[in-house]
């Protein structure tokens, strides 16, 4: 067998592996496949990724050539090196920051074989279609999460640790780990179905994908995240005015559809759940639970009785306290000795005597079992939601009220039981409420000053955040909640000013595309367009860089859109390079 025909053969193979990486990347398993060394974890898309670079190699390496985009491939590997000097010289963390650079290339190659490997419009179709493929699958597995069948949810834990809630609401997550990210992966994935309306031949075809791009959005509005929401619509309206440029009315049809839709689904789940509307009020669901307490400083009990104590509460938040059913509000309490040990961390609910609407107050009768010793003891007083929260855990501030308990004359056995001890939950990320993104961007800025230049490591500010924002304890998934941001801080002036210009170069390269387009993949294009703008506008309000389900469908998306840059306006690829 001559070369040519090994060229061909590696080639294809390498597409197809490139193909199943395109349609498997939101299925990684909580539980990774291979553990060469106790501490070496490698997850299934992670072996996907070295199947498909592994491919590309051998195809490239028979072949002798490789397409490579000028300029943007320089700017590209520029970036690269940036991030890799940035973890070496990390101020502390750095074997996570190399990791996070290591992960960053190889994602970043990945969009270099979607470059070389689709060479034709054949290969770009079925990469879209790929995509699209994914993310019906991932929607139609979040649809059936909202709905709560419990096979379902009980399969999908085999991706992620527990689901995403705000409150008692689940934010559908699918199979990814968080609801943001699927959100993100939903974005990305329905602007490439997007594309298969765009330029699919047939009527039917045509209607099928854009059924899928339907579900898509209502599944993105399922995750609850707002960011999701306005920089799909941010997409569409970039779909729009490309088809308003164009005079082409299948894409400004689109667009106006979907937004259309989108609103539509909206008005319908918060008419459905009003709960839902409460997500625009604020950042977080803290919002939902602040209570403010006023109860007698001073209360005496003898010991092992059960002792009522009025405490008047008010409504802090932006909801209703409802007193009954399956997550019901009620008044409770934690009970330290007086050295400050926890007693009982879980006290009896006393329940609301009615409905308590935000603004109002209430009086409760609280029960309070007093302890079975004489002594001082203190009562912190606490609104909790059954299954859901305690409000302090939100933020909101506590009452005490120092219990003074006296020796009972009464039998011990005729005293109510005890109830078993109970301490306080230690997983930090139930009880450290998260921080607003004022304070994030504020913590950021920090790192900035101290670390100008390269900052603190790539991937490092939520492994670092603590030192810089004075606390001792924190959640170490946390992050900067804007994506720029979090790099300036994580890659310093140096690694922000070479994002820019990398991004930068990039809308160039796709605009003088958009510009030129004349060929029936122009629909594709616009598509890609569609999801890289998607992807930059959401990241004004998260950060998401660090998981595989966004670093493959965004730099699949960055390499397909570019060659597809390149030749939509009938332009002569620059690459050829032999190697």
């Amino acid at each position: 067998m001559n070369v040519k025909r090994w060229a061909t053969r590696l080639d294809t193979l390498a597409f197809g592996l490139l193909l199943v990486l395109a349609l498997l990347f939101p299925f990684e398993f909580v539980k990774a496949p291979w553990r060469p060394f106790p501490w070496v974890a490698i997850t299934n898309v992670e072996i996907l990724v070295a199947l498909a670079l592994a491919g590309w190699g051998a195809a490239v390496l028979v072949r002798r050539r490789v397409a490579f985009p000028h300029p943007l491939g320089w700017h590209v590997v520029g970036w690269l090196c940036v991030v890799v000097l940035a973890a070496l010289l990390a101020p502390a963390e750095r074997v996570s920051a190399l990791k996070f650079a290591l992960r960053t290339m190889q994602a970043a190659m990945v969009g270099a074989a979607a470059y070389d490997l689709l060479h034709t419009p054949k290969r770009r179709y079925w990469l879209f279609g790929a995509l699209a493929t994914a993310g019906g699958v991932v929607a139609l597995l979040g649809f059936a999460e909202a709905a709560q069948w419990g096979a379902v949810q009980a399969w999908l834990l085999n991706f992620k640790h527990a689901p995403t809630r705000i409150g008692e609401v689940v934010r559908v997550s699918s199979t990814l780990v968080y609801a943001t990210v699927a959100s993100m992966v939903l974005e990305l994935t329905a602007c490439a179905a997007l594309g298969m309306v765009f330029v699919g031949s047939r009527r039917w075809w045509r209607m099928g994908w854009g059924v899928a791009f339907l579900l898509m959005l209502v599944v993105q509005l399922l995750t609850l995240t707002r960011a999701g929401t306005l920089s799909m619509v941010a997409a569409l309206a970039w779909c729009w005015w490309w088809g308003w440029r164009w005079r082409w009315a299948r894409a400004r049809l689109a667009a106006v559809g979907g937004v259309a839709w989108l609103g539509g689904v909206f008005l319908l789940l918060v008419w459905l759940n009003p709960i839902l509307g409460l997500r625009l009020k604020g950042e977080s669901d803290r919002v939902w639970y602040q209570a403010h307490y006023a109860a007698p400083p001073q209360a005496t009990a003898e010991a092992g009785t059960l002792v009522h104590i009025p405490v008047r509460v008010w409504n802090k938040g932006v909801r209703a306290w409802h007193p009954q059913g399956e997550f019901a509000f009620a008044l409770s309490y934690h009970l330290e000795d007086e050295d400050g040990a926890m007693l009982t961390y879980d006290g009896i609910r006393s329940p609301l005597p009615r409905l308590v609407a935000p603004g109002e107050q209430v009086v409760v009768q609280a029960q309070v079992l007093a302890p079975p010793e004489a002594g001082r003891y203190r009562i912190e007083w606490d609104m909790v939601q059954e299954a859901v929260t305690w409000f302090s855990w939100k933020g909101a501030p506590t009452a005490t009220t120092w219990l003074t308990v006296k020796p009972t004359p009464v039998s011990p056995d005729a005293l109510p039981p005890q109830p078993p001890p109970s301490s306080a939950p230690d997983d930090v990320r139930l009880v450290v409420p998260a921080p607003g993104r004022l304070t994030l961007w504020r913590v950021a800025w920090r790192m900035v000053r101290a670390h100008p230049v390269l900052g603190v490591g790539p991937d490092n500010f939520r492994l670092v955040y603590g030192a810089y924002a004075g606390v001792a304890w924190w959640d170490v998934g946390i992050h900067a909640n804007n994506f720029y941001i979090e790099w300036l801080a994580d890659t310093g002036v140096v690694g922000f000013v070479v994002l820019v210009l990398m991004l930068t170069a990039l809308g160039r390269h796709v605009w003088r595309g958009l510009v030129a387009a004349t060929t029936d993949e122009r629909g594709l294009l616009l598509a890609g367009s569609a999801a890289l703008v998607a992807w930059c506008g959401h990241g004004v309000l998260d950060s998401f860089h660090e998981f595989w389900p966004t670093l493959i469908p965004v730099w699949l998306i960055v390499g397909a859109t570019v060659r597809l840059a390149d030749t939509c306006g009938a332009q002569a690829v620059q690459d050829a390079h032999r190697i």
